[in-house]
């Protein structure tokens, strides 16, 4: 499960870290790094919180998540699809905020979205690590190997009753600058993504020439006071790029 709330700032133990990185090793094109201490989690923190300011500075991207936030259900509710209010874990003026922000121009909201891009600079913070997941090469069918490390680790977390939750608006804007189209860059700022990409290879030399393609932060903390359901499973025919399953031998 996704925990928004903030976690309590313990650091990852060495014996931890060695096991979560046994439990995580190179698979199918994908390399996954637990990137600790606390300089360099303030430094994230601070990148995060200016990429969630462009990002959702832009109306498109505020729209669409917005679009997934159930104002029309009680803030607790288990909603089954979309975010329930509760999920987001905000203080009660910040989910007031939240409601009050598409109905201000554009500059106002832009104002606005500054507390919440606070908000996640202090959950990198208080968290005990990340877990970033990078991809040796841009080829669309290693994001299945991407899914299948993220899972892999996650698993990994819960069984040692670790939280997570995907920080995601470095890895967003990264593919906005590769793959956008010329008027969703400028809309950005090309220089501005620019300088996300060139700071965050800074702060995290293991991608070398590798891709970015999922970011976690983890750590301990309290459970979440808000939960949502999940879709309901549905049975489709996929045939994966990667190649059929080795056949077991009997």
């Amino acid at each position: 499960m996704t925990n928004r709330r903030p976690y309590d700032d313990e650091p990852l133990s060495a014996p931890l870290l060695a096991k979560l990185r046994r439990q995580t090793p190179p698979r199918q094109g994908v390399a996954t790094h637990w990137i600790v201490g606390s300089e360099r989690l303030r430094s994230f923190g601070r990148l995060i919180r200016r990429s969630d300011e462009i990002m959702l500075g832009e109306p498109a991207f505020y729209d669409a998540f917005l679009h997934n936030v159930r104002f029309d259900a009680p803030a607790a509710a288990e909603v089954e699809e979309g975010l329930s209010l509760a999920s987001l874990e905000l203080k009660s003026v910040d989910r007031f905020g939240l409601r009050l922000l598409p109905r201000l121009p554009l500059p106002l909201r832009r104002l606005g979205l500054k507390p919440l891009a606070a908000h996640s600079q202090m959950l990198v913070e208080s968290a005990g690590g990340l877990c970033l997941f990078v991809a040796a090469s841009s080829r669309e069918e290693i994001d299945l190997a991407v899914g299948q490390a993220v899972q892999s680790a996650w698993l990994a977390l819960t069984d040692e009753n670790l939280s997570a939750q995907p920080m995601m608006s470095l890895v967003i804007l990264g593919n906005v600058l590769d793959h956008g189209s010329a008027e969703t860059v400028a809309s950005f700022g090309k220089a501005k993504l620019e300088d996300l990409r060139a700071e965050l290879l800074g702060l995290a030399p293991e991608i070398g020439s590798g891709r970015p393609a999922f970011l976690l932060r983890v750590g301990f903390g309290p459970p979440p006071t808000g939960r949502v359901g999940r879709l309901p499973l549905r049975s489709v025919t996929f045939e994966s790029p990667l190649g059929p399953p080795p056949r077991s031998r009997v």
